[in-house]
């Protein structure tokens, strides 16, 4: 099924990427150069560039900014190295905010009202669940954010500003609308196939995905512990897998029009992002490689090229047909790990736990012998509960390698024990871009420390 999904991604992407590659001083604006899909299309169409924008968008700046943040990657050279040090304007996520809102979004939400008002129930589901996603990612980057009055054209150009908790409510409506309509018998004249690069048009994966970023959005709000929430997590998470979830991702291609962001910014800042501390500098906590190298833990060699003459990214994420991740199965099986210990039940926690390293290094082709010594290792949580969530926070750090909910997991867990590269405090969140300083009075005033998100208070 990947293999079509592939073959299809390859085809698609090299329509969809319009801009030519070029070295500037820019850090993230041309690297990772993002397809921008067209504005009236069929529906299709529309699709398949929505998600690959994303794909790109998180697989590009997203990942390159919390990877840095959260030690996974070191900043070696130029932009990298300042963002490294929290040397963030607000020039530097614009780029991130606007393929969010116009590539990702706001396409989404033309072919969101195109589906609904021509009966496409498919396409119209899958839109929900693109959107509620869209905003959980970028409601985790920036807290508060336009959405009920955003994405109108000319009709709003200064739209208010929601808070995280109305997004996220928001978010859960909208899966709850889009598993209503994935559920519903009557695909509609027109419906997904091939043009649906995640799930080939599955409507239980879909639905799936959907329960997944339910238990996203639940877990999130456990920082400092609420029943109801870490049972709703549960649950979900449990649905999703029951229900047949795959991971959710996009794969790219090796046409040359095609590659992988973190491939293309490799080609053309090679050097910039550094995957270990190669000066050796005065790091002030184990990086991830090294925190693995110490572990013993089989997946450095294929998280990191080790070769002589290159450290380089691995071909698992850094190969020009490298899949960029959005909810893998391993992290539903840390969420039930994470949801049961904060509720006592250490016996659940400990049997999700073994689950959740099991299926990450399943899934990068770690030998079973190299998976049973690790577990025979590490794979047993401590008796004492916060030793134990801060266990399945490190694990998770490192199942999570390049995935920008490594940092929500981070802020959430306090795990690892990330000490500052410069100054007090690891940056907690993003600012907001100029454009919106400069144009939307509504925009709210934001350090990368203050105010911290809702669910990270």
């Amino acid at each position: 099924m990947k293999t079509t999904r592939n073959i299809f991604a390859v085809f698609a992407v090299g329509i969809l990427l319009m801009t030519v590659y070029s070295c500037s001083k820019d850090f993230y604006t041309n690297a990772n150069v993002n397809p921008n899909a067209p504005g009236s299309v069929p529906s299709g169409s529309l699709l398949s560039g929505i998600q690959v924008s994303l794909a790109y968008t998180q697989g590009g700046a997203a990942s390159q900014f919390t990877s840095l943040f959260t030690q996974q990657t070191v900043g070696a050279q130029r932009q990298a190295q300042a963002y490294y040090e929290y040397i963030i304007t607000p020039a530097d996520p614009e780029y991130l905010w606007d393929q969010m809102y116009t590539d990702v979004m706001e396409n989404n939400y033309t072919l969101m009202n195109q589906a609904g008002a021509s009966g496409q129930n498919e396409y119209y589901g899958i839109t929900n669940v693109l959107m509620a996603y869209s905003l959980q990612v970028t409601a985790d980057f920036w807290g508060s954010e336009p959405y009920s009055g955003a994405l109108k054209g000319t009709a709003n150009l200064q739209p208010a500003y929601d808070n995280g908790q109305t997004l996220y409510s928001t978010a859960m409506q909208l899966l709850n609308t889009g598993i209503t309509a994935l559920s519903n018998p009557g695909k509609g004249s027109v419906y997904p196939t091939s043009d649906d690069l995640m799930f080939g048009g599955n409507e239980s994966e879909w639905i799936a995905f959907a329960e997944a970023v339910k238990a996203r959005l639940f877990i999130h709000q456990c920082k400092h512990g609420n029943s109801a929430y870490e049972d709703s997590a549960i649950a979900e998470a449990t649905a999703a897998i029951n229900g047949g979830f795959v991971n959710a991702e996009v794969y790219f291609g090796s046409a040359a029009t095609s590659n992988g962001p973190w491939s293309q910014f490799n080609n053309q800042r090679g050097g910039y992002i550094s995957f270990v501390d190669t000066a050796g500098g005065p790091i002030p906590t184990p990086t991830l490689i090294d925190t693995m190298e110490a572990l013993n833990d089989p997946r450095d060699s294929i998280y990191v090229n080790f070769s002589p003459s290159s450290l380089s990214l691995g071909n698992y994420y850094g190969s020009p047909s490298s899949p960029v991740e959005f909810i893998t199965k391993e992290e539903l099986y840390f969420i039930i790990a994470e949801a049961n210990e904060r509720l006592g039940n250490a016996a659940a926690a400990q049997t999700a736990y073994t689950s959740a390293i099991t299926a990450n290094m399943n899934k990068l082709g770690v030998s079973a012998n190299e998976a049973t010594l690790y577990l025979a290792a590490h794979g047993t949580l401590p008796i004492s509960p916060a030793s134990a969530l801060h266990t399945i926070g490190v694990q998770e750090w490192i199942a999570l390698y390049l995935n920008p909910e490594a940092w929500v997991e981070w802020r959430r867990n306090d795990a690892p024990a990330l000490q500052p590269i410069a100054g007090p405090e690891v940056v907690r969140r993003m600012i907001y871009p100029n454009s919106e300083v400069t144009l939307n009075p509504n925009c709210p005033s934001a350090t990368m420390f203050v105010p911290q998100l809702f669910w990270d208070n």
